[in-house]
Order: C-alpha cells, then sequence, then structure tokens
C-alpha cells in the first residue's frame, strides 16, 4: 500500500499505515487500510476500502470508498457483520490524533464507525 500513490500521496508523504483487514461477504472481497500522518489533524488521514474480488495491477489503483478527516490516521479496524441492512455491515476503529473540537470533543481521541460498502 505504501507504494500507491493514492495512499501515499504528496498530502501524507510518510505515512502510516493501519494494519491491512479483508473481509468477504459471500459476494464482496474487501480490504480495509487506514492511512495516516501520525498525530496530524491535516493531510490525508484516510480510511480507504479497495474491492479485491479482482486483482489490483497498478500502484495508481484509485480505492472503491474512501473516509476522509480520520485524524492522524487509524487504529487497528473490526468488523460487525455481513447483512444487506442499512447500518447492520459496519467496520470500527479509532483516531490517532486527537480532536481539537469536534467531532469528538476538545483533545479526545475518536471512536469511529462506518458502513463497509460505503465507508459512509
Amino acid at each position: 500500500m505504501s507504494n500507491n500513490i493514492n495512499v501515499n500521496s504528496a498530502g501524507n508523504p510518510a505515512g502510516i499505515c493501519s494494519p491491512l483487514t479483508s473481509f468477504f461477504d459471500g459476494t464482496n472481497d474487501r480490504l480495509f487500510a487506514g492511512v495516516g500522518a501520525f498525530g496530524a489533524t491535516t493531510g490525508a488521514n484516510l480510511m480507504t476500502m479497495w474491492n479485491i474480488g479482482t486483482r489490483i495491477t497498478s500502484n495508481a489503483a484509485t480505492p472503491t470508498a474512501t473516509a476522509t478527516n480520520e485524524l492522524g490516521g487509524t487504529s487497528g479496524i473490526s468488523i460487525d457483520n455481513t447483512s444487506s441492512s442499512p447500518q447492520a455491515s459496519s467496520i470500527y476503529f479509532g483516531t490517532l490524533a486527537v480532536s481539537a473540537a469536534s467531532p469528538c470533543g476538545a483533545n479526545l481521541y475518536c471512536a469511529v464507525k462506518l458502513t463497509q460498502s460505503g465507508l459512509q
């Protein structure tokens, strides 16, 4: 992942990567990776999701879905379920930098929940 220009970009030149997490729901095989600049509240602090049902063949490949502003990058990722119901298939992780104010409150790390398929 460190060689992918969409992950390790100019906004995240010496980024860190969370542990990679793969999840197969019976139809889609997804790979989740959180990247960021440790401790930074600016730059490319992302959670990315890649559909790996087909091989990623280029270091310019773009993620299937991306969530931005994950302060300082992300911790390890936990996945809870596979379901077609909204909000039933989610991923959870923590941020690696504290928030100045929003969304978690001043000087607090964030616990984040996103849906698996859209990272929303």
